[in-house]
């Protein structure tokens, strides 16, 4: 259910994050509802936001056009529309005043020529060359001027489409933090009432303990004395255990020292025979 509704959001907000959907449903696993609140307070902040970036837009293309008839059409256009519209007339103006500005760079060429006056005749003679040229100028940098703003449109396109990643990822990250915070509270709380409950624990073990002491019935003297001996009997075999351990290491020591001082008396007699011998 949740994995068909996460489909259906994505779909008609963010068709790029689709693939992610079964990543994301592991992270929020047990907390959908909450990533379902993150995801449509983030993109109700995008929509606002892209309602004020769009008024704004048509506000500034209203003003810098100056015409009153297409501002009120523009409420019945979509934004790409009046941005093409307003794109439109910026071209024709710009083509205008480019090709103002392109001859009077030629005319102030020929002008500073050093046959000005000849150059100037021809020009009289036949004006249309350069305003031939002129025209394939324009159309060029009309055509490349076009093309950068083709890429710009991309560009800003894309960009919007990673602004809305970025919120997405920064929902899933405060979600994420929240949920990490919560859980650390969490874990508090249940140290809490473990120690709480260990206390109860031990305490109840004392109370049991000190209740079954209290219901058995008093040991008569013969079992008394069985108690008594058998701790005896207990202590006597480990002490024996310790004291035979303890007598064989000290026969071991005196084997091995016997086993010296013969090897000793050994050296000394045979330096004596060597002593003799010198």
């Amino acid at each position: 259910m949740f994995r068909e509704r996460l489909i259906d959001f994505y779909r008609k907000h963010n068709p790029a994050c689709l693939d992610s959907i079964d990543d994301i449903l592991k992270i929020f696993d047990g907390r959908e509802e909450e990533l379902f609140r993150v995801l449509e307070e983030k993109y109700a902040d995008i929509h606002r936001g892209s309602q004020k970036l769009l008024s704004s837009s048509t506000l500034t293309n209203a003003l810098l056009i100056g015409d009153n008839s297409s501002c009120g059409g523009s409420a019945q256009q979509s934004p790409y529309a009046e941005n093409r519209t307003f794109n439109s007339k910026l071209d024709s103006q710009g083509r205008r005043d480019f090709g103002a500005t392109k001859l009077a760079e030629q005319h102030s060429v020929y002008c500073s020529d050093a046959n000005e006056s000849t150059v100037l005749g021809c020009l009289k003679e036949n004006g249309t060359y350069p305003r031939a040229k002129g025209r394939s100028i324009l159309t060029d940098d009309a055509h490349n001027l076009y093309s950068l703003r083709k890429e710009c449109d991309q560009l800003k396109t894309s960009n919007y489409a990673l602004r809305c990643d970025v919120l997405v990822l920064q929902a899933e990250n405060e979600a994420l933090t929240r949920q990490r915070k919560d859980d650390e509270e969490t874990m508090e709380k249940l140290r809490a009432h473990i120690d709480y409950h260990d206390k109860i624990e031990h305490a109840l073990v004392g109370k049991v303990a000190a209740s079954e002491l209290r219901g058995k019935a008093v040991l008569s003297e013969d079992e008394f004395a069985s108690i008594i001996s058998a701790s005896q009997d207990r202590l006597s075999n480990y002490y024996e255990e310790k004291i035979s351990f303890m007598q064989m290491e000290i026969n071991m020591f005196y084997k091995h020292a016997a086993e010296r001082v013969k090897e000793k008396d050994a050296i000394i007699t045979a330096l004596k025979q060597l002593l003799s011998q010198c």
